[in-house]
C-alpha cells in the first residue's frame, strides 16, 4: 500500500510537470528536454520518494530510462504510470545510477 501511494505521489507531480513542460514549451524556447525539465520539481520528487539524499542528476536519469523503457516496451499503460513506477522501483532498490 505504501509503494502504490508512492507511485501515485510521482505519478502526479510527472503528470504537472509534464503539462508544465507543454504550456512552457509552447510559448517559449526551452533548452532542455522532459527529463531536465522535471527536475525542477526536484524537492516534490524527494518528499514523494521519502528520500532527502535524491540528486537532480539520479532523478534525471530515472526519468530518461523510464522513458526509454516505456517507449521499447511499447506498453498499453500511460507512460506517466509507467515511469512512476519504474522511479519508484529505481528509488527503492538504489539503481539510479
Amino acid at each position: 500500500m505504501v509503494e502504490r501511494n508512492i507511485r501515485r505521489e510521482v505519478r502526479g507531480i510527472i503528470e504537472e510537470m509534464s503539462y508544465a513542460y507543454k504550456t512552457f514549451s509552447e510559448h517559449n524556447s526551452v533548452n532542455s528536454d522532459y527529463a531536465g525539465f522535471a527536475c525542477m520539481a526536484i524537492k516534490q520528487f524527494r518528499n514523494a520518494l521519502k528520500n532527502d539524499k535524491l540528486t537532480r542528476e539520479e532523478l534525471e536519469c530515472m526519468l530518461r530510462d523510464g522513458i526509454s523503457k516505456y517507449r521499447a516496451e511499447g506498453k498499453e499503460v500511460s507512460w506517466s504510470r509507467f515511469v512512476a513506477s519504474h522511479i519508484a522501483q529505481s528509488s527503492n532498490s538504489n539503481t539510479a545510477l
